[in-house]
């Protein structure tokens, strides 16, 4: 099961966990889902996300990153690590 809805749906409406929709917005476990979805939702659009960014050709490999430190912590959803090894200009 991929599709966010349906695994929020299974999780915690199909479980009793919650009562409706209403009852579970602005709790920390929405705002982790929300971020777990927006995550799935990228994994499952690579091929659009890299045509728009305009590295359709260019061979990659796609992940999340999490820094090792504690404290600060560092999150990226979505990091694309192109084969051809290009350096943004800067």
């Amino acid at each position: 099961m991929i599709d966010p809805m349906c695994l929020f749906y299974l999780t915690f409406v199909d479980t009793g966990k919650i009562g409706s929709w209403i009852d579970y917005i602005n709790t920390p476990a929405y705002y982790s889902w929300c971020g777990l979805a927006f995550e799935k939702v990228c994994l499952l659009h690579i091929k659009q996300i890299k045509q728009k960014l305009g590295i359709s050709g260019v061979s990659s490999n796609e992940l999340a990153w999490m820094s090792k430190k504690t404290i600060p912590q560092a999150q990226i959803d979505l990091l694309i690590d192109r084969k051809d090894e290009y350096l943004f200009p800067g």
